[in-house]
């Protein structure tokens, strides 16, 4: 498991990078790898794009997990997760 906080942009790099790197290798086995997100709606979109159009991710080999720590949360509502964290989350 890495952690990494996004408001650090060499963390995030470096994330990525990783990312890359662990696609690369898994990529023969066809597992998927977890992608974690605690954030809201536009945080979640926008890494999702960031990984995809700029740091050149397959996010079809991703897993995506959204822990809404977000205001409204929609994104993890229409999926059916719910709209708050839960307390085993923190």
């Amino acid at each position: 498991m890495n952690i990494v906080d996004i408001t650090d942009a060499v963390q995030k790099k470096l994330a990525y990078a990783e990312l890359r790197m662990e696609q690369a290798r898994q990529a023969s086995t066809k597992s998927r790898i977890v992608f974690g997100i605690a954030c809201g709606d536009g945080t979640i979109l926008t890494l999702l794009d960031e990984a995809h159009s700029v740091e050149k991710i397959d996010l079809d080999a991703l897993q995506v997990c959204a822990l809404p720590f977000g205001t409204g949360n929609d994104f993890s509502q229409v999926f059916g997760w719910g709209n708050q964290p839960q307390a085993i989350w923190t």
